[in-house]
Parts: C-alpha cells; structure tokens; sequence
C-alpha cells in the first residue's frame, strides 16, 4: 500500500491533498497489492467525496478505470451503496471511456447498481442522465 492508499482509506483529507499535490496524474493510477487505486480504497472505506474530487481533479481517468476485480470505481461506489459518491463519479466519468466497446460490461453494470440502489428517477436522478449522456452523445 503507498501512503496516499493508506491516507485515503483512513480518510485523511489534509494528507491525500498534499500527497495529490505533489504526484502525476499517472501516479494516481498506481496499484496495491490488491490491484485497487487509492480512489477505490477511500471508496470502499469511508466514501469521502472530497477525497475523491482531490484525486479526480488531478486524473479524470480514475472513475472508469478498471481494477483487478474487473470493477470501475464509478460501479464500486453504487455497489457499497454509496450513492453520494457513486453520483459525484458519475457526473465527473468521462462518457467516451464507458461508450468503448470492452467497456460496455461496466456501463451495463452502472446502470444495474444505480437501479439497485434506487439511484433513479426525473429529472436529478443519475439514470436519467446517464440515459441522456448514453443516447443522446452517440
């Protein structure tokens, strides 16, 4: 684990702003043991959103990158019922990562965790407008 995994798992906030800081967007992509970015890492533990804005504000791949579990951070967030969180990365998640074809999985898989986790609904709702995004940018 890097220290910026370990800050954000504790939810330190002032630590992972620093560490961010001082990083490359490409360091941000930088793996555990268990193959999860420090993005997954504060989703898992604590779903901190300024955590996440930090470290997405740097790297605006990391909502759509997929971990050793075959599993995007944007999913991951609405599979531990984050949905604060899963909201946030959706609205930041680049639209052209989820529309290539070996992505297609997850995008299905987004759209599965948000009705799970009743994240749907007109007009704020995150399925509608991942429905809008999906249909209408094609």
């Amino acid at each position: 684990m890097t220290a910026l995994h370990v800050a954000a798992t504790a939810g330190h906030t002032e630590i992972v702003e620093i560490r961010v800081e001082k990083m490359s967007p490409e360091d941000l992509e930088m793996k555990d043991t268990s193959g999860n970015i420090a993005l997954t890492a504060a989703i898992i533990y604590n779903a901190n959103i300024k955590i996440a804005e930090c470290m997405v504000k740097k790297n605006k791949k990391l909502p759509t990158m997929v971990d050793q579990e075959e599993t995007m951070p944007v999913v991951l967030a609405f599979q531990y019922c984050h949905v604060e969180m899963g909201r946030y990365l959706y609205s930041v998640a680049l639209i052209e990562d989820l529309k290539l074809r070996a992505n297609l999985k997850h995008a299905a898989e987004l759209i599965s965790q948000a009705i799970i986790v009743k994240c749907y609904g007109y007009p704020s709702g995150c399925l509608l407008k991942f429905r809008q995004k999906w249909i209408y940018e094609c």
